[in-house]
């Protein structure tokens, strides 16, 4: 009996690990249609090293403790699931503090990223997009725990109503 329980967090948790580099391939596809395979092969890699630790060290224990007070519900888990992806992001990446300047070249132009240590508003802005998005992926991901948790709460459900 135990070993169903969890077996209830296994299925979605290895389906919150694939779903943002799922995400990512098919976001990296449309950006960059002709990329090589070797450069996608690392993209995924990485993106499968990065979801997996958010997903198990952040969480994984975020889901634990809303098991414990009984609030798993689809909406809770959309917001843990995008803390869980924007935090760490906005953490690691925030501009403020930084030396010197950064730049980079967007298709058309070069666009100043940060001058003299002070982020542009470009700067902020790309800031503010990368979190934002990382956040919606959790979501995405946090949803995806959820639904298919449901899924496999329901199937062993009717098996069990199947056998009485």
């Amino acid at each position: 009996k135990d070993m169903n329980k969890s077996a209830h967090l296994f299925e979605p948790t290895i389906a919150a690990i694939v779903t943002p580099v799922v995400l990512a391939t098919l976001m990296t596809a449309v950006v960059e249609p002709r990329l090589n395979v070797d450069s996608l092969f690392l993209m995924v890699f990485a993106t499968s090293i990065v979801s997996f630790v958010h997903t198990i060290f952040l969480g994984l224990p975020a889901v634990l403790f809303l098991k414990k007070m009984d609030k798993m519900m689809w909406w809770s888990l959309v917001c843990v699931g995008c803390i869980v992806g924007c935090g760490p992001t906005g953490f690691l990446l925030w501009p403020l503090g930084a030396e010197g300047g950064f730049s980079h070249w967007d298709g058309a132009k070069v666009v100043v990223l940060r001058e003299n240590g002070i982020p542009t508003s470009a700067g902020w802005a790309e800031y503010t997009n990368t979190v934002l998005l990382m956040g919606a992926i959790g979501a995405i991901s946090g949803l995806t725990f959820w639904l298919v948790q449901r899924i496999i709460l329901h199937r062993n459900l009717t098996s069990k109503l199947r056998v009485k």
